[in-house]
């Protein structure tokens, strides 16, 4: 069985800040680049929490008030596509969204 090559890591300041100043000043997005270009080199896999892919990926807003009260099952799902990286997001909840 296949299986994507998965390592846990996280792009943080010394400090142990993942957002803030430090990505602005001078010289400082050569960290944030060199952590973009390495990022599927490493695994095959990105995976982030709701909150990072609000704030940095999903731009714009969402209106769902037409769907409120749906009663739709909770499963993970899979698209039937083969790709060579991934990028997966997590609700509040710890669930892939």
């Amino acid at each position: 069985m296949n299986r994507a090559k998965v390592i846990v890591h996280m792009h943080t300041s010394i400090d142990g800040k993942i957002d803030g100043e430090y990505g602005r000043q001078e010289k400082g997005q050569l960290s944030g680049e060199f952590y973009a270009q390495q990022l599927f080199r490493l695994s095959s896999a990105n995976a982030n929490g709701a909150t990072t892919v609000a704030k940095y990926a999903a731009t714009g807003t969402l209106d769902l008030t037409p769907f409120e009260g749906a009663q739709v099952p909770y499963e993970n799902w899979l698209p039937q596509i083969q790709a060579d990286t991934w990028d997966i997001a997590f609700d509040r909840q710890g669930r892939m969204a």
